[in-house]
């Protein structure tokens, strides 16, 4: 029974936040927001990064919990995916995995965690006002706490483009197949080359 409830909190946590409204799907209506923006936090490896250390790339950044069952470990999947069918350009963008469960998700967690997907994976958390610091700057919503005396935890889906100035290029749905997300990723590249 406790597993139909956290199912049917996530659900119903992703299908309520994609809802929201205001939050945009699109480029041009999420530019608008202005999402996006400092963060610091504690990288996998215990050593304390800000947004300015990855400037100069692409961020990729996906917002989840190492416990996720499914949907986190997909989604991660679907990036280093992406990132593999990029040849020698994947370089050029730097994939962040930021946790939403303090709680849980320690440097030591979140090591091999990263780890598995893609070598270049970066896993930051931290306490949670760093996390909630780093979340509502990209309108990120999440719950982490007690529900029925059980802890557990929800949030949007999204992953977000960030430029190598620091600036917000887009929110790109999480269920995006990892051949479109490459192709969408390329499409960025090629326009700041081109």
């Amino acid at each position: 029974m406790a597993i139909l409830r956290i199912i049917g909190f996530c659900w119903i946590t992703a299908m309520g936040f994609m809802a929201l409204p205001g939050i945009a799907l699109g480029a041009e209506e999420s530019a608008e927001l202005k999402l996006g923006g400092p963060f610091e936090l504690i990288d996998h490896n215990g050593r304390r990064v800000t947004d300015q250390d990855y400037l100069g790339k692409y961020m990729l950044i996906y917002f989840g919990y190492t416990y996720c069952p499914d949907i986190c470990p997909t989604s991660l999947v679907r990036m280093a995916g992406a990132l593999n069918l990029m040849d020698e350009r994947e370089n050029t963008i730097q994939p962040i995995f930021v946790s939403v469960d303090s709680r849980r998700d320690t440097p030591e967690r979140m090591a091999p965690y990263v780890k598995a997907f893609h070598p270049r994976l970066v896993g930051l958390s931290g306490d949670s006002d760093a996390i909630s610091v780093a979340a509502e700057s990209f309108w990120v919503q999440y719950f982490a706490g007690m529900i029925e005396g059980e802890y557990m935890v929800g949030h949007t889906g999204y992953f977000y483009l960030v430029g190598p100035d620091g600036s917000f290029i887009e929110k790109i749905p999480d269920a995006i197949a990892a051949d479109k997300l490459a192709d969408k990723l390329l499409h960025y590249l090629d326009q700041s080359t081109g």
